[in-house]
């Protein structure tokens, strides 16, 4: 308690001897702050540019990398249950079409790979053949039975 108000009268005293326009300038005066100087606010921008740069440069690099990965996983898949080139192909349409982030779900969840046929079958009639398209149709249901799923597409 002694220091506190020992504290508090010295700082009360040094503040009343300044008169208020000698507080004014003191409070005006950042001449003397080195954070002010051009030269810190100059480094410290090129620093966090360049951190920042840096930041999404990994991100970017991050995002590659799961994309490989997410690939050749998709790739082991297709090996692993038998599928041929054009098989893998037609499957890697469907699984692009699906919209779904993993890829690889095209072969455990029906749901996605169903959905990857609708917006893939939508995309492909407006611009095809219909014999192109009953060809697409008959390999997507041959898909469908090698990968074990169910409601084959009607010719």
């Amino acid at each position: 308690m002694m220091i506190t108000s020992v504290i508090a009268s010295v700082s009360n005293g040094i503040l009343l001897a300044l008169s208020p326009v000698q507080r004014w300038q003191s409070a005006g005066r950042f001449d003397d702050n080195w954070m002010t100087q051009s030269w810190f606010i100059t480094t410290a921008l090129v620093v966090m540019t360049f951190l920042t740069l840096l930041l999404l440069i990994l991100l970017l690099y991050r995002s590659v990398q799961e994309k490989k990965a997410a690939n050749i996983l998709l790739a082991k898949n297709a090996e692993k249950r038998g599928l041929s080139i054009g098989e893998f192909k037609t499957l890697l349409d469907i699984a692009n079409s699906s919209g779904l982030n993993y890829k690889a779900a095209v072969f455990t969840m029906e749901d996605a790979f169903e959905q990857g046929v609708n917006r893939l079958l939508k995309s492909f009639t407006s611009r095809a053949a219909p014999a192109q398209v009953e060809r697409l149709k008959s390999r997507i249901n041959f898909l469908r039975k090698k990968l074990g799923f169910q409601n084959p597409i009607s010719p």
